[in-house]
Parts: structure tokens; sequence; C-alpha cells
């Protein structure tokens, strides 16, 4: 599977969990509250999710809904993490529409009829906003470490300006790794040498889609002074990055080139 899928997967399977524990997390902690106020009868939690069968039935889909949820918000931020700020936008707003539409589902299916449309259709518009930026702050915690890093890195990237050298070198510097990413490729699609000592200290960079974007762009407009470099990459901890240094020397060409690529490919026959 693709790394990018993969790695997106998992982080929607990490937003689902916490989204789909988030009712049992709140039902535990009025159990707790009542306890400490004397005013415990039962299990709270055995009164809310499994009282009855119609009443484990109707818990059953609620949870296994806001994992769906999580799910696809946790795998719609990490996908379009190094995309722009209005892929992120779209990627929100498919969020909001989708919670917005469970909402209305759950609602249809309970208490539509005694209430109203009018009234149903408003109540599932602000409970589905509602939940829509509780999964968009759940799921941003997931991918960038951080409830708010998600708003952060739209930021980020409006006032990173990349559209010429020296704007692309002061990115290369940004605390954003999208931000790095996609200045390490324009560099590269640029073809000026001087970016080279600058893209050397990003094969060491924390994320390995912003040392893959150097790998690749080094192979485009470095020498044989990078090779070295490149070849230290072939042992990178992550395949996509591996993969992307022997793309580069491959590009980059070359006697030294051509006979680290050959050592490679023995080392890897032997193993």
């Amino acid at each position: 599977m693709d790394r990018k899928l993969s790695k997106s997967l998992g982080s929607g399977v990490k937003a689902g969990g916490v989204l789909a524990a988030l009712p049992f997390a709140g039902a535990l902690f009025m159990q707790g509250w009542m306890a400490f106020r004397g005013e415990a009868d039962g299990s709270l939690l055995d009164r809310l999710f499994f009282s009855n069968s119609v009443v484990l039935i109707r818990s059953f889909w609620i949870t296994l809904v806001l994992f769906a949820i999580g799910l696809v918000g946790g795998f719609s931020l990490e996908f379009t993490r190094a995309g722009s700020k209005w892929i992120k936008y779209l990627a929100v707003t498919i969020q909001l529409v989708i919670c917005t539409a469970a909402v209305a589902l759950v609602i249809s299916l309970t208490t539509m009829k005694e209430e109203g449309w009018a009234k149903g259709l408003l109540l599932a518009l602000f409970l589905g906003c509602c939940l829509g930026y509780l999964t968009i702050f759940v799921s941003s915690w997931v991918v960038y470490g951080n409830a708010d890093g998600f708003f952060k890195s739209i930021s980020r990237s409006d006032k990173a300006k990349l559209n010429d050298f020296e704007s692309l070198m002061k990115a290369l510097r940004n605390e954003d790794a999208d931000v790095r990413e996609r200045a390490a490729k324009k560099l590269g699609d640029l073809g000026d040498e001087r970016a080279v000592a600058s893209l050397i200290p990003l094969l060491k960079d924390e994320e390995w889609l912003v040392r893959s974007a150097a790998v690749i762009s080094l192979g485009k407009i470095g020498n044989s002074e990078v090779v070295d470099h490149l070849v230290s990459s072939l042992e990178d901890k992550d395949e996509d990055v591996r993969k992307s240094a022997v793309e580069a020397l491959k590009c980059l060409g070359g006697q030294e080139a051509e006979r680290a690529l050959q050592r490679y490919s023995a080392d890897i026959q032997t193993r």
C-alpha cells in the first residue's frame, strides 16, 4: 500500500477511535462527578448504554457512526496535509457536511417526527457543525500533534509566499513541515544550484516527506559533490526516502552515482 495512503488510514483509525470513545469517557466522568457529590444511583454507564437491548443497539450505531466520522476526518486531514490551503478547506467542508448529514439521519430516526421537520433540521445543522468542529480538533490533534495544528498550518501556508528563490530559501527553515516540503520541491523545479547547500541539511529532517523532497531536488540540481549525501539517504529508515534516493542518483548520473547504485544493489541482494 502507498505510504501516504497507509499513513492517512492510520490517522483516520486513531481519530475514529478517539471520537468513538468520547461518549463513554463523558459518561464515566459524569458517574465520577455524581459519586463525588453523593448522587450516584446505579451505574450511569449502564443506564446510558446497556440498560436494555434497544439502548445497546442504539449505542452501538452511535459509536459506529462516530468512528466512521473520525475515520474520514483523520484520513482527509492527513491525506491533504501537503496540499494547498484550498484543498484543506475542501476537506474540512466535506467533514462538516458529513457530520451534519449523520446527525440529521439520527434525528430523523428518533425525534424528527415529534419535533417537526423545520426544528429537526435546524437542530441537525447546529449539532452537525458542533460535531464537525469537534472532529476537526480531534483529527488535528492526531495529525499535527495539537488541536489547532490544522488552522496554524493554513495560517503558516498563507504567510509563506513561495514565489521566488529568496522566499523559497527562507521557507526551508519554516517550522511547518508542509511548507518545507513544498519549498524543497519548487527549488528542485527551479534548477538553481545555489539551493544545494541549503537542501542538504533537510536530508536529516524529522519528516520523511521533507527528506524525500530534498533528495529528489538534489538529484535534479546537484552535482558529484552531493553523491555521498544521497548515498547516506539510501540507508534512510523510510522506504519512500530510499526509493527517492535511488531515483535521484539515477537522475544525477555520472560514474560516482552509478558505482553507488551498483554497491547498493549488491547490498540489497546479499541481505
